[in-house]
């Protein structure tokens, strides 16, 4: 409940599609309204969806916080990037990078809707069912570069495996300051408020008489 949590939609470009908020329920309405639709320029660029991630993190978290970024993707990298040196960057940064790497080697039809019977479509070109393949090497170099670790996700029960292993990483304790989003602050002055507000009708009062 008490981590700041963004998302960051990538493809050939990327862009932020939740900033980071300790509102959770704010980020779940951004995640279910995303889609691949989002992004004109297609293809694959983790070396700047890393960027800005490291980016949004710099400037959002300004105090000594535990800092991760979790990369969903096929690690299929179509565009020329610095990927090493992105991932060097987080690491001196103390950010770790958790990927994971969603599909099969052998090759994934890739869902792209669904009819109006509730059945999804996958993604064709020319006729032919595009087959999405999962390439792990960058998203493994980029885990152990930045001292993360490399999750395999091929069907929905590795991504409950996956949560498992995630909510068992260790935690970097927050000594340097005290998170409370439900601390209502505001109260303390509505009293105050209220107070003045009794001693002023008061006042009045006697001025009336």
């Amino acid at each position: 409940p008490q981590d700041r949590i963004g998302l960051i939609e990538f493809a050939g470009e990327s862009f932020v599609a939740s900033p980071l908020t300790l509102d959770h329920n704010v980020f779940q309405t951004f995640l279910e309204n995303i889609s691949s639709n989002d992004l004109g320029k297609q293809g694959t660029n983790l070396a700047e969806a890393i960027a800005i991630s490291i980016g949004r993190l710099d400037i959002q978290t300004t105090t000594k916080r535990g800092k991760t970024i979790l990369l969903f993707s096929d690690g299929d990298e179509t565009i020329n990037s610095e990927i090493n040196k992105m991932a060097k960057l987080a690491q001196n940064k103390g950010i770790k990078i958790y990927t994971i790497g969603i599909g099969s080697t052998e090759g994934s039809p890739i869902p792209n809707g669904q009819d109006v019977f509730g059945q999804i479509i996958y993604k064709k070109y020319k006729g032919k069912t595009v087959l999405a393949k999962l390439n792990p090497k960058p998203l493994k170099k980029i885990a152990q570069i930045t001292n993360g670790k490399y999750f395999h996700a091929e069907n929905i029960n590795d991504l409950k495996n996956l949560e498992k292993k995630l909510n068992n990483l260790p935690q970097k304790i927050l000594t340097e300051e005290t998170i409370s989003p439900q601390n209502e602050q505001y109260l303390i002055f509505t009293w105050i408020g209220l107070i003045l507000f009794v001693i002023g009708f008061l006042d009045l009062k006697q001025f009336i008489n």
